[in-house]
């Protein structure tokens, strides 16, 4: 099984340094590049995967661009850099002028109305893939006192904001789990109709785009940058994410919120009899982005985003001798409780 934590990337991460020199500071997980003059850059390249795939087959080009946009810009944000230049790397298993012409001009769109530039990109047309793949570079630079550093204290609030549905993560396993009897998406499966929504077939449920957060995160930020300790975009890894900027806290996120598991998380679950810590470890299970701040500004954070998403008060952040996230699961009566020992490890509690 695909591993989300991704164990290859401390040695990736142990090659690349080796070209950093002076020049680079990192901030969380995220490499940032000294300009002079307290100015610093941000790059930051993400791709859609196996969606590309499920995308090509249902002709929805559109939203593959939003999902390859979301990737990058709501990652990039969590340090406080807003991005201001694009450039794009798509992939087709045969030219197809439609798919090209749909992807780019509704990249075009999305990044006319965040303000964003595309500088370029590549089209390469290969037999060894199926469907497409979309990758994005995104580039923005920030005043190194306006970086959101990773700071959780005792007492912070976790905020979440809902996600769309599966958005772009977590693709492999959910076709394992929805397939049953179909294992091969050509077979028929994203044409078969949803049992809690018999007008909607499998294929357009995993098309739904990821949530584009960032003009309502900047909103968050430009209102509240010194209160806010933390902000995480929940994709590959999922909540186990949350780990990266725990410090030496315990994140806890309880059942008394709002935000509930969209029905697709569920029958992904019973499909493949996957268990409700493996979910959290690969799914947003509703949450698509988390924000931890002081609690005197909870709810203003909250009223902000609101305007344009559903988010609410999910938890809060308690001191802990190492980092751990805590989360009451939704998808049944457990409590999980992550921790990096020598690997990744998870306690399950019942409740």
């Amino acid at each position: 099984m695909y591993n989300p934590k991704k164990p290859y990337n401390k040695q990736t991460l142990k090659n690349i340094e080796k070209t950093w020199k002076n020049k680079v500071i990192k901030v969380g997980s995220y490499p940032m590049v000294n300009l002079g003059h307290n100015r610093f850059g941000l790059f930051h390249t993400d791709g859609i995967g196996t969606k590309g795939t499920i995308h090509y087959y249902q002709g929805s080009f559109k939203a593959a661009a939003q999902d390859a946009l979301a990737m990058n810009v709501d990652d990039s944000i969590m340090v406080g850099v807003y991005p201001e230049v694009v450039v794009d790397h798509l992939m087709l298993e045969q030219q197809n002028e439609h798919a090209i012409n749909e992807f780019t001009n509704e990249l075009s769109n999305l990044c006319k109305k965040l303000g964003i530039i595309i500088a370029g990109g590549e089209t390469a047309i290969t037999t060894s893939i199926k469907g497409m793949e979309a990758g994005i570079t995104t580039y923005g630079t920030i005043d190194k006192n306006d970086i959101i550093k990773p700071k959780l204290k005792h007492d912070d609030k976790i905020i979440g904001i809902a996600s769309s549905g599966i958005h772009s993560n977590g693709i492999t396993l959910a076709i394992k789990g929805l397939s049953m009897t179909r294992p091969n998406v050509e077979e028929g499966l994203l044409n078969c109709k949803l049992p809690y929504k018999p007008y909607n077939t499998i294929g357009q449920e995993l098309t739904v785009p990821t949530h584009i957060y960032l003009p309502a995160l900047e909103e968050v930020i430009q209102s509240h940058r010194k209160e806010i300790s933390g902000m995480m975009h929940i994709t590959g890894g999922a909540f186990t994410k949350l780990l990266n900027i725990a410090g030496d806290n315990l994140v806890y996120i309880t059942r008394d919120n709002d935000l509930n598991p969209q029905k697709i998380f569920k029958q992904i679950m019973d499909g493949y009899a996957l268990s409700s810590s493996q979910m959290y470890e690969f799914f947003n299970c509703g949450i698509g982005y988390v924000i931890t701040c002081k609690p005197s500004v909870a709810n203003d954070i909250v009223d902000i985003l609101n305007e344009k998403f559903h988010a609410d008060i999910i938890g809060t952040v308690s001191k802990s001798e190492v980092p751990m996230v805590k989360i009451e699961s939704k998808l049944d009566k457990e409590i999980l409780t992550y921790y990096n020992g020598t690997n990744l490890t998870c306690l399950i509690e019942k409740h």
